[in-house]
């Protein structure tokens, strides 16, 4: 079995690592001239995640927000771009077969692309919740690690798909009639410990991707170190999720300006939660995989 301890893999964020001994999970050496997190021994509750969010959205404001909103705006010119692909095509010729062909491609494309874009994006609040200087074009630098994000996701679309059609058939069978006070309650309670399974587990992995970019290691390992550092952490991720939904609807009700604000702080939210979480997970003597 491959044993990630063994590993000391080059972490693209943060200066390579040295006298840090076999744990690639080692916290990263702050680059010259930056301005490190907080370090290991902070409790990663969702005081500390807003706290160290607030504190580094004040700091570099054009930052977050410039790398925010330019990927929202990349991924609209990307889709703008592959929806007409089709349209243009049938300028040119009338065969729905290639049509319907070249709509397929143009899903699939914009997939790759807005995850390739998705996986940039993280790169680049990794790099600023961690202090070190970023640039726009971080946004584009995802392609290492795309192959990992895109099946990592397959693998969390799997495990959520599994138990998701015994929980609709559990919420369906609630609507024949007759049947039991009994047995609806109990029905109901099945398919609601279904649905809080689901969230559970999708809380837990979602930060498959920060381990990749910042460890260099494979799905497998970026899924077991998202949900070893989330281990207990669950009244955190949920506070965190509450105050992202929370957020982007503050800045829709303002008129939809507020947007402008609201989802940049909520996507630093994402890494600042990440960046305590795994530092703060440094203090066990375990290995980040549990192995």
């Amino acid at each position: 079995m491959h044993m990630l301890s063994e590993q000391i893999p080059q972490d693209p964020v943060a200066s390579p690592p040295d006298s840090q001994g076999d744990n690639p999970f080692a916290p990263p050496r702050p680059e010259p001239g930056s301005a490190p997190t907080p370090g290991p021994g902070r409790n990663p509750d969702i005081a500390a995640v807003a706290a160290l969010s607030w504190s580094i959205f004040r700091q570099r404001p054009l930052h977050v927000i410039g790398m925010v909103m330019g990927f929202f705006g990349v991924t609209f010119a990307i889709q703008l771009l592959l929806d007409r692909l089709p349209r243009a095509i049938q300028l040119v010729g009338n065969d729905p077969a290639i049509v319907q062909f070249l709509e397929f491609a143009a899903s699939i494309a914009a997939i790759v692309l807005s995850t390739w874009i998705s996986v940039g994006l993280q790169l680049a609040l990794l790099r600023i919740v961690r202090g070190r200087q970023t640039a726009f074009a971080d946004l584009f630098r995802g392609g290492p690690y795309l192959v990992t994000a895109i099946l990592g996701s397959i693998v969390i679309a799997f495990l959520v798909m599994l138990p998701s059609q015994a929980i609709a058939n559990a919420f369906l069978s609630l609507t024949v009639w007759p049947i039991s006070l009994a047995s609806f309650f109990s029905r109901l309670a099945v398919a609601m410990l279904g649905v809080v399974a689901i969230a559970i587990v999708l809380l837990r992995l979602n930060f498959f991707v920060f381990a990749a970019i910042e460890y260099e290691v494979g799905v497998r390992d970026a899924l077991i170190a998202s949900w070893t550092i989330t281990r207990s952490r669950l009244p955190t991720l949920v506070l965190m999720l509450m105050t992202q939904v929370c957020l982007v609807l503050a800045g829709a009700l303002a008129l939809g300006i507020g947007l402008v604000v609201a989802l940049p702080f909520a996507f630093l939210l994402h890494a600042a939660t990440y960046v305590l979480l795994v530092d703060a997970y440094h203090q066990s003597s375990e290995s980040i995989t549990g192995e």
